[in-house]
């Protein structure tokens, strides 16, 4: 049955063409094989101080850890182009922008203590990054007054992206799937 659920997934993922539709796709399948496992849903749903942030609310979904996980919490952005490093390097680096200014926020309002891990998504190819500060966030602005290309190349001298995983999953075995999904989405 997990095959069959991940093999829909794939095909309706390719044909999904918006933010909504790719971020909606995963949040159903997520839901299909973890059930209530998972506290995951729209970024600006689990963590509201996101929603003047994110250039597309549909595209970004946020996993809550439980306070002692190892991995703690997983913020996903969704692009609608394929992500391939080969051909879409622009692309990668607006998704890695979206994600800065998410951390930059949940940093500024809830400590750095808390962990977080980011990803970039075309729903099929996954790029997990591990933030860590390089400056201060303290006088970065996060909002609507300051130009958005402004804000991201100070973002990217102030937090550094560390790339420590990625997948695709329409090329990966299905086992493997699903225990690269168990790693990053469960936290028990």
């Amino acid at each position: 049955m997990r095959n069959s659920q991940l093999r829909e997934y794939i095909s309706k993922t390719r044909s999904a063409s918006t933010h909504f539709s790719k971020s909606r796709r995963f949040l159903d399948f997520v839901e299909n094989i973890f059930g209530g496992k998972v506290e995951i849903g729209f970024a600006k749903e689990i963590f509201p101080e996101l929603e003047k942030s994110l250039v597309n609310e549909q595209g970004t979904v946020a996993v809550r850890g439980e306070a002692g996980a190892p991995l703690g919490n997983l913020i996903i952005e969704f692009k609608t182009s394929k992500l391939d490093p080969m051909r879409s390097e622009e692309i990668i680096e607006k998704a890695k922008d979206q994600l800065r200014r998410c951390i930059c926020i949940l940093w500024k309002k809830h400590g750095q203590g808390l962990r977080y891990l980011l990803m970039a998504s075309d729903g099929l190819r996954n790029f997990v990054y591990r933030p860590s500060l390089e400056g201060s966030i303290e006088d970065l602005e996060v909002g609507e007054e300051i130009h958005a290309g402004e804000l991201d190349e100070k973002l990217r001298e102030t937090i550094n992206l560390e790339q420590i995983d990625e997948i695709d999953i329409s090329k990966a075995d299905s086992e493997h799937v699903y225990a690269w999904l168990e790693r990053y989405l469960l936290h028990e």
